[in-house]
């Protein structure tokens, strides 16, 4: 995700300055937004296969594509 401080309710780069491990730290930005969309289009596929669920797909899709 990318946003600023307020979106996130926690200082920019805080993460890092803690030397957590993160998707970012880990596989760089655009690694990371690769894996969230294949994780997204994953949970997406695997919702419609069940019966009823496109609501759950509908939840997956805004979950994997919310800005904050």
């Amino acid at each position: 995700m990318t946003g600023d401080a307020k979106q996130f309710g926690k200082p920019i780069g805080s993460d890092e300055k803690s030397d957590k491990n993160t998707y970012v730290t880990l596989l760089g930005l655009s690694g990371a937004q690769q894996m969230a969309d294949t994780l997204t289009n994953q949970a997406v596929a695997c919702a419609r296969a069940l019966p009823g669920g496109e609501q759950l797909a509908a939840l997956a899709e805004q979950l994997g594509h919310r800005s904050f």
